[in-house]
């Protein structure tokens, strides 16, 4: 394996949790190849790069074991993190964001706080921390509306921030205003949006909580009609909640 480009030993390493739900190798293969990113950094050789591996292998290895529910293991990877970049607000933020997707309320927080010395308060990466930790609080309308504060001209931020903004409305008990959302969104902009599997799963489950009988069928089968007219062969199905 040695003599293997480092991409394609990545791609080896992601292919075993991804495609074949085997974590654990995952996490073996990340683990091998932070080892020999380590080893050349000692020698001095492609510092630069290979402190970006680091960090890459890092990311890589926490999003790992929050699969693999094990949170010692994430921690002690997001700590490491913090010590690669103490000062770079899109690292911390990712690990604030880890903390969250482990429950670790009062460390993201205190990640945030960091986070808020080094941008400007109106900067767009710190409101969305704050909407994030608002969520994590349960207040759940302060968050929907730092959410849509952060929707940009780019397409790409406004479909994060109505999928973001559309969990908001499920918990104040809005689905119908999460539907006329979403929908209008997915009219606007039907490549993007429309065939957007985690858009397309929260509709439904709009759907679920608004409809039933052949009012939910009907609402789902015509949901379907429209994705496949932008989506490719790819797109999972079940996002449509069937069954």
């Amino acid at each position: 394996m040695g003599a293997w480009p480092f991409e394609l030993r990545v791609l080896r390493a992601q292919v075993a949790g991804l495609a074949m739900d085997d974590w654990p190798l995952c996490a073996d293969r990340l683990s091998s190849l932070l080892r020999a990113c380590r080893r050349r950094l000692t020698c001095q050789k492609d510092v630069e790069l290979n402190q970006q591996r680091t960090v890459r292998l890092l990311f890589m290895l926490a999003s790992c074991a929050v699969r693999m529910r094990d949170a010692q293991l994430a921690v002690r990877v997001m700590d490491h993190l913090v010590t690669e970049s103490p000062n770079d607000p899109r690292l911390l933020s990712a690990v604030a964001r880890l903390h969250l997707q482990l429950g670790s309320i009062r460390q993201a927080e205190l990640q945030f706080m960091r986070i808020e010395q080094l941008v400007p308060s109106d900067d767009k990466l710190a409101r969305m921390n704050r909407a994030l930790y608002a969520v994590a609080s349960g207040k759940y309308e302060a968050a929907r509306e730092l959410f849509n504060s952060v929707a940009g001209d780019a397409i790409e931020d406004r479909v994060c921030a109505a999928n973001n903004a559309c969990v908001c409305d499920v918990y104040l008990g809005h689905p119908q205003r999460m539907l006329d959302a979403l929908q209008k969104l997915m009219v606007a902009a039907p490549r993007a949006a429309g065939a957007s599997e985690e858009l397309v799963f929260n509709y439904c489950t709009g759907l679920d909580l608004q409809y039933d009988g052949q009012k939910l069928r009907e609402e789902k089968a015509r949901k379907m009609v429209d994705v496949a007219m932008w989506a490719g062969d790819g797109f999972n199905t079940a996002s449509f909640k069937l069954q």
